[in-house]
C-alpha cells in the first residue's frame, strides 16, 4: 500500500513538536527522531510493509511504516492471525533496535589475538571479500587435516530457512556440530511428550474452547511464548466467552500470572510433578478419567482404590497403553496426603483441584520451564502430560494438539546429492557412534537430547571428545546466556570464532571475524510460527528498509562463504543462488493449498506477510479420532489394509500392510497409543539405561511419570534459599538489554527501571535484616553477585526471586554494566533424559551489602 501525501517541513514539525516531548522521556532516541524528520520538505512517499518481529521466537507479524525509504513505526499486522493487528511491548522497540548506534556497522577483524574481558579485540574493518575469503580458507584448511568435525555452529533464533542453511553447510562440510539452544529453553516438556504420544515438540492449546487450565510454571501473562497472542487468548478466556475459564497457576513464585489467576498453588521447587501425581490418583479414584479415551474396568462401575493392586486383565484400555502398570507401581500409594507433604499444598486443595480440574471439560494441563527447569524437569513434565491424557484433552475440542507443518513445496535441489567422500564419513561415523558431537547430544548418556548447550564450555576445556577448532555463532550468546557462563568466558579464549551479531555482545568481544547480520527489518524471511494455534501459519518479512549500514543477511552471507569452499559443497550453493530464490520456492506449495487471507504464491505471501490454513484437521470426540473432510470433523481416521505389488526374485508378489492413520499422525508411539510405560525409555540399550538408572532416586520407575526428587546445587553446603531466575514480558533473550525503551518498562512491576533487583518475602527479610532497596549479595556455590533488594509479600520465605535481563558487561552502552547476571551464580546441572538446563536447581544465600 502506497499513500501519495504532501508534509511540510512547518506541519512535520508542530506533529514532531508535541510527539517529541513524549517520546523523548521515553528515550524514543536521536536516531528515530532523524528518520522521521528526514526528507519532509518534499512529497512524502509512504507505504506499510509486511515482517515479522524476531524479539522473541513468536514469530508475531507486523507492519513497518515507512516514510522516504525510512522506517517510523511498526504495528501489529492485522492480516497475521497470531498478533491480529497487535504486539507486546518487545515488538514496538524493533524501531529502536534499527536505529541503534550501537549496532556494528560493517565486518571486523580482531588484531588482538588475546581473549577475555578486560581484553581490547582491536577490532578492525575489512571487506566482506576479505573476510569471506579468510574464512573460507581456514575452512578448507581444518577439513584437508582430517578435522572438519571440529568445527560447530551455535544457534538461537534460527528461524526460516536459515536453519536449512546451516543445516546443510554443516551436512556438506563434514561436521555434526549444528547445535541449538533449546536445551537452555524448554527441552524438558519435549521430550516428556516425545516418550509418551511420540511427537518431539511443544504443544498446541485450544485456549478458545478450554474451561479449566491448569498451568504448571508457565508464565502466560509474562514471558510464555507467544506471549502476543497468549495475552489475547488470556482476555477471550477470561471475558471474552459466555463461560470464564478457571486458571489455577501452580508455581513457586507469586507471578504477574499467578496474580492475575484464580488460584495460586505456590509448591515447593521441583515438586510439580508430586503435585500431578496426587491429582492423577484422585481422578482414578474417583472414577473420573476419560473412559472413552482412557478405558474401563471390565465390571461396571468399579474403580481404582487407593492401596488396591489392579489386574491387567481387569481393565480394557482404549487410546492409552500401560495405565494399569502405572497405577500398581506409580499412584497406589501416591495419596493427596503425600504429594502435599511433598509439594507444601494442602491435600484438600489436591482433592477439589483434581475434581474440578477432572469435572469442568474441557480441561488443559500446561506448562514450560517453570517445572522442567530442574533435575526432574522431564518427569515432572510425563506426569503433567499425563493428566491431558487421563482427563481425554489429547486432540479433543478445547485440548491439547500439536502445530501442523506449514505445506512449503520441497527444494528441487537435495543436499545429498553434493556430499563427498569427507561428508559422508563423518555422517557414517556419527551415525556409528565412533564420532560424538561436541556437545554429546544423541549419545549413550543423551540418546534422546537435542543438543546439550549448555555443557559445550566443558567438553572443548576437557577435549572430550575433542577440542573445537572454529565456532559460528548466531543469534545466540553463549558467553552470557550460559548457566555459570564464565565457563565460556575461560574456555573459548583459544577458539577461531565467528559472530553474526549486529551487536558488540559479550560473544561477539570473543570474535575473530563479526559479520554483521542485517536487522529483521532489513531483510526477507519465512517464519513458521512458534506451537499455538495447531493449524498451520507463517510469516514472511519483506525487506522494509534496505540496510543501513554495511550489514547482509547472514543466510545469504553463509550461502555466500558455501560458494567460496569449492567442491561439491561450492556447486550446491552456487545452483542454490540466494536466499530470495529458496523463499520463492518453497512459495510454490501456496499455489496448490491457498490460504484463507488469499495467499497462493510468494508475491501475495510477501504483500499480507502470512499464510494460514484452518481449521486444525484432526479431532477426538467419542472415543475416536476424525479429520476435517471440508465441511466438519466427519472422516474417522481407522486402520486400513493397503495392497501392493513389488518384484521379488523376478516375480511379482502381493504384500499387505496396515496403514494406522492415528499411530503416523497423532499418537507416534510404538504402540499408537498413549503410553504410562514409555517404550521409548524401555528401547534405550542396555548401556544407555544403565546410564540413565544410575541419574535415578527411583531407577524402578525410569520407563514411568513419576516424580523423581531433584537435585539442588549448594543444598548439601547449607545455602538456604532457593533462587528462581523468571524472564519478563519485555525481557528478549538479553538481546533487549540496550533498547532504552525496553528498559523504561522492565521495572514496571516493582516501580524501578534500568536495574536488576532480587525479590525477598517480608519476613524473610527482616529475619536478614535486609530492607526495600538495599543493596545486596546474593551467593551460591557459584560465586556472588551485588543487586538491590525488592520486598514482595506474595513470594513464600523459602525463594528467592533474580528475574533475567541485566548484567552485560559489552552489548551496548545502555546494557554495559547494567544490573547483574543470575546466570553468573546459577550452577550448571541438567535434567534427565532432555538434558534441560536445570536453571532454577541452584540454592543461595542473601545478606546486606
Amino acid at each position: 500500500m502506497v499513500l501519495d501525501v504532501k508534509l511540510n517541513r512547518r506541519n512535520f514539525l508542530k506533529i514532531a513538536g508535541v510527539a517529541g516531548a513524549a517520546t523523548f522521556g521515553l528515550g524514543f532516541g536521536e536516531p528515530i527522531i532523524k528518520a522521521l524528520a528526514q526528507g519532509t520538505d518534499a512529497a512524502r512517499d509512504e507505504k506499510w510493509v509486511s515482517s515479522v518481529c524476531i524479539q522473541c521466537p513468536a514469530g508475531c507479524g507486523t507492519k513497518v511504516r515507512v516514510v522516504n525509504g525510512k522506517a517510523v513505526k511498526i504495528e501489529g499486522n492485522p492480516d497475521h492471525p497470531y498478533s491480529n493487528g497487535k504486539l507486546c511491548p518487545k515488538g514496538y522497540a524493533g524501531l529502536q533496535l534499527l536505529y541503534d548506534v550501537d549496532r556494528i556497522k560493517s565486518p571486523m577483524k580482531r588484531t588482538n589475538p588475546n581473549k577475555g574481558q578486560n581484553e581490547d579485540p582491536k577490532f578492525m574493518e575489512v571487506s566482506w571479500d576479505e573476510a569471506l575469503n579468510d574464512i573460507a580458507a581456514r575452512l578448507n584448511q581444518t577439513r584437508n587435516e582430517g578435522k572438519s568435525h571440529t568445527v560447530a555452529f551455535l544457534s538461537g533464533r534460527n528461524q526460516g530457512r536459515a536453519g536449512s542453511v546451516w543445516t546443510t553447510f554443516t551436512k556438506l562440510y563434514g561436521t555434526p556440530n549444528n547445535i541449538g539452544h533449546s536445551s537452555i529453553c524448554a527441552d524438558a516438556s519435549k521430550k516428556a511428550r516425545l516418550c509418551m504420544d511420540g511427537t518431539d515438540d511443544y504443544c498446541a492449546y485450544d485456549w478458545d474452547n478450554c474451561n479449566y487450565v491448569l498451568n504448571f510454571g508457565g508464565a502466560t501473562l509474562e514471558a510464555w511464548r507467544p506471549t502476543n497472542l497468549m495475552l489475547q487468548k488470556w482476555a477471550h478466556m477470561r471475558r471474552g466467552r459466555p463461560v470464564r475459564a478457571k486458571q489455577v497457576m501452580v508455581d513457586t513464585r507469586f507471578s504477574t500470572t499467578a496474580i492475575k489467576a484464580d488460584e495460586w498453588l505456590p509448591v515447593k521447587p521441583g515438586t510439580d510433578g508430586a503435585l500431578a501425581m496426587g491429582i492423577s490418583q484422585v481422578i482414578l479414584t474417583e472414577g473420573l478419567w476419560d473412559r472413552s479415551f482412557v478405558g474401563d474396568f471390565k465390571t461396571p462401575g468399579r474403580k481404582f482404590i487407593s492401596g488396591e493392586t489392579v489386574a491387567n486383565d481387569d481393565f480394557e484400555e482404549k487410546w492409552t497403553l500401560g495405565l494399569i502398570d502405572y497405577w500398581n507401581n506409580v499412584l497406589i500409594n501416591f495419596t493427596p496426603a503425600k504429594a502435599g507433604e511433598i509439594t507444601g499444598i494442602p491435600a484438600e486443595q489436591i482433592i477439589r483441584i483434581a475434581k474440578e480440574f477432572a469435572t469442568a471439560k474441557p480441561s488443559i494441563a500446561a506448562g514450560e520451564r517453570g517445572a522442567g527447569a530442574h533435575t526432574n524437569g522431564t518427569y515432572n513434565h510425563m506426569v503433567i502430560h499425563g493428566l491431558n491424557a487421563l482427563v481425554g484433552s489429547m486432540f479433543a475440542q478445547g485440548g491439547v494438539m500439536y502445530q501442523m507443518g506449514v505445506p512449503y513445496a520441497s527444494s528441487s535441489l537435495k543436499d545429498d546429492d553434493y556430499l563427498d567422500d569427507i561428508a559422508k564419513k563423518v555422517a557414517a561415523d556419527f551415525k556409528a557412534h565412533t564420532l560424538e558431537r561436541i556437545d554429546e547430544a544423541k549419545s549413550d548418556e543423551w540418546p534422546l537430547a537435542s543438543n546439550v548447550y549448555q555443557n559445550v564450555p566443558d567438553n572443548h576445556a576437557k577435549g572430550d571428545p575433542y577440542k573445537l577448532s572454529m565456532m559460528f555463532t548466531y543469534y545466540t550468546n553463549p558467553l552470557f546466556s550460559n548457566p555459570n557462563p564464565q565457563r565460556a568466558w575461560e574456555g573459548f579464549k583459544d577458539v577461531f570464532m565467528v559472530e553474526t551479531s549486529s551487536y558488540l555482545s559479550e560473544t561477539a568481544l570473543y570474535a575473530d571475524y563479526i559479520l554483521p547480520d542485517a536487522y529483521y527489518i532489513e531483510r526477507k524471511q519465512d517464519m513458521a510460527v512458534y506451537a499455538s494455534s495447531g493449524y498451520p501459519v507463517t510469516g514472511f518479512r519483506e525487506q522494509a528498509v534496505k540496510p543501513i549500514y554495511d550489514n547482509r543477511d547472514s543466510i545469504d552471507v553463509i550461502i555466500d562463504l558455501g560458494k567460496r569452499m569449492g567442491g561439491k559443497m561450492g556447486e550446491y550453493f552456487t545452483l542454490l543462488g540466494n536466499h530470495e530464490n529458496m523463499l520463492r520456492e518453497i512459495a510454490k506449495g501456496f499455489e496448490k493449498t491457498p490460504g484463507d487471507n488469499g495467499v497462493n504464491g510468494f508475491d501475495s505471501w510477501a504483500e499480507k506477510g502470512a499464510w494460514y490454513k484452518k481449521p486444525y484437521i484432526y479431532r477426538f470426540s467419542n472415543g475416536n479420532f476424525y479429520e476435517w473432510d471440508g465441511a466438519g470433523y466427519n472422516k474417522e481416521m481407522k486402520k486400513a489394509e493397503e495392497e501392493k505389488e513389488e518384484m521379488k526374485d523376478g516375480k511379482k508378489v502381493k504384500t499387505t500392510t496396515v496403514k494406522d492413520p492415528v499411530k503416523d499422525k497423532l499418537l507416534k508411539t510404538k504402540s499408537g497409543k498413549f503410553e504410562f510405560r514409555s517404550s521409548k525409555l524401555e528401547g534405550f540399550t542396555d548401556k544407555q539405561k544403565e546410564i540413565l538408572k544410575s541419574e535415578l532416586k527411583s531407577p524402578e520407575l525410569y520407563a514411568y511419570p513419576h516424580y523423581e526428587e531433584p537435585h539442588f546445587a549448594g543444598k548439601e553446603e547449607g545455602f538456604p534459599l532457593h533462587m528462581s531466575s523468571p524472564k519478563m514480558i519485555n525481557h528478549a533473550e538479553g538481546r533487549g538489554a540496550n533498547a532504552q525503551w525496553l528498559q523504561e518498562r522492565f521495572g514496571v512491576v516493582i516501580g524501578k527501571a534500568w536495574t536488576s533487583w532480587v525479590e525477598l518475602n517480608p519476613d524473610k527479610a527482616e529475619e536478614l535484616g535486609i530492607k526495600n532497596g538495599d543493596e545486596v549479595w546474593v551467593e551460591s556455590p557459584i560465586g556472588k553477585i551485588k543487586v538491590m533488594a525488592v520486598i514482595n509479600p506474595g513470594n513464600p520465605p523459602w525463594l528467592v526471586v533474580f528475574p533475567f535481563e541485566h548484567g552485560h558487561w559489552n552489548y551496548g552502552k545502555y546494557a554495559k554494566g547494567l544490573g547483574a547476571n543470575p546466570n553468573e551464580i546459577i550452577a550448571n546441572l541438567s535434567a534427565v533424559i532432555s538434558a534441560q538446563s536445570a536453571t532454577n536447581a541452584t540454592m543461595v544465600k542473601v545478606y546486606r551489602a
